[in-house]
């Protein structure tokens, strides 16, 4: 499920368009709190959705910030950042087994 989550974000946040508008639309969120509640409330049903699917203390809402934080973060630190398979199962072993047992 987590290389799931990788995979959406990575297909969200990646496309020519996202990648283009992502910068404006962060400095667009800080400046409107009007923008940023109703993108914050898009994320609702993700959240109760990764409620169900994960259990055992995982808070939801901090798993899509660690998974998106990264994906995003990537996108505007290297806009030409490959997101192939290889950088969904690096992140995926990195979110699932931690910095302690790396691979």
């Amino acid at each position: 499920d987590v290389r799931a989550l990788f995979e959406t974000a990575r297909d969200l946040f990646t496309g020519p368009a996202m990648r283009s508008a992502l910068p404006g639309l962060i400095a667009d969120m800080a400046a409107a709190p009007e923008l940023h509640a109703r993108v914050v409330g898009r994320f609702a049903d993700a959240f109760a959705s990764i409620g169900t699917r994960f259990d055992g203390g995982i808070a939801p809402d901090l798993l899509i910030q660690t998974i998106g934080g990264a994906t995003m973060l990537r996108v505007l630190l290297d806009p030409d950042a490959t997101f192939d398979d290889a950088w969904v199962t690096s992140m995926t072993d990195l979110v699932v087994n931690g910095l302690a047992n790396p691979r």
